[in-house]
């Protein structure tokens, strides 16, 4: 009974690193965040965790036992876990912000372009930006 009871232990560990990590993520994202609420990210989170749990769980029961058996490791292991989620959202956060300052750039140079040369009156180009 005690060996079933350190299991679930175990598993909630694992998950709950898994939770922490990918709740750090998603709230980094600006991703959809008109229409994703932060309760929406909370249980995205929880299903995600419910998928990804499986296959992360086949950590040593030692590891796990040294977590529940001294609670400072397993706080360290969680804010470690904040951190690299908080990394990898920040870092999607920049290349989504560099996506973005793209197509502005690409959209001001097109509009720039089509404005100077169809000036509509005569065939000399009007500068698009009026002095």
């Amino acid at each position: 009974m005690e060996a079933m009871a350190n299991w679930y232990l175990g598993q909630l560990a694992i998950g709950l690193l898994v939770f922490v990590r990918l709740i750090s993520l998603l709230i980094a994202i600006p991703l959809m965040t008109q229409y994703l609420r932060i309760r929406m990210k909370f249980f995205l989170a929880a299903m995600l965790t419910l998928v990804i749990l499986p296959s992360i769980a086949s950590f040593d029961l030692a590891e796990r036992e040294l977590f529940w058996n001294h609670p400072i490791f397993y706080a360290v292991a969680m804010a470690k876990e904040l951190l690299v989620g908080s990394i990898i959202g920040l870092s999607i956060n920049l290349i989504l912000v560099g996506l973005q300052v793209g197509g502005e750039l690409i959209s001001n140079t097109t509009g720039l372009q089509m404005g100077s040369m169809a000036s509509g009156q005569d065939s000399a180009p009007v500068p698009s930006v009026a002095a």
